[in-house]
């Protein structure tokens, strides 16, 4: 699939839905499509992107077809198919995150910090407070806004 193909799916996909409400732009996974359909959009004469740009176009074409607002199954079946790969093939080749998970990943890694700070400083501490939680919180937070204003991060109902 070409870019100007692509693009033009694009421009379809912003015409059908930029005037809908934020719910159904969540169905459809509105910001996720464009940032991935845009980061796509850079690979020139790439054989792996072209099968993602096939894809994207494909979901675009589907979502025509598609009574909105949808159920839950359909928009998981959605996004699994279409837009979780085209994501994962941009995590690894341009630096692209998941919403939720990368959240996760920060907190999880404070906690696990935490735990072994208190478990080894528990005789010599009265009380702990869970400060690489907080920290990595804030850093988890941080680092997916950031990612957001890049455009560079995609997830189910974004």
């Amino acid at each position: 699939m070409s870019n100007e193909s692509l693009k033009e799916k694009l421009e379809e996909f912003i015409k059908l839905f930029e005037t809908e409400t934020e719910e159904v732009k969540g169905q459809v996974n509105y910001n996720s499509t464009l940032n991935i359909g845009n980061q796509l959009l850079k690979f020139h004469y790439n054989r792996e992107s072209e099968k993602y740009k096939a894809l994207i176009a494909e979901y675009i074409d589907k979502l025509k077809t598609t009574d909105l607002p949808t159920g839950k199954i359909t928009q998981l079946e959605l996004y699994n198919k279409y837009i979780l790969k085209a994501g994962r093939y941009l995590i690894y080749e341009r630096d692209f995150r998941h919403v939720g998970t990368n959240k996760i990943k920060y907190i999880i890694f404070g906690i696990f910090l935490d735990f072994l700070i208190y478990y080894f400083f528990k005789l010599k501490l009265p009380f702990y407070l869970p400060v690489f939680t907080l920290i990595f919180t804030f850093l988890g937070n941080r680092r997916t806004k950031k990612m957001i204003a890049n455009k560079k991060a995609f997830g189910r109902g974004y």
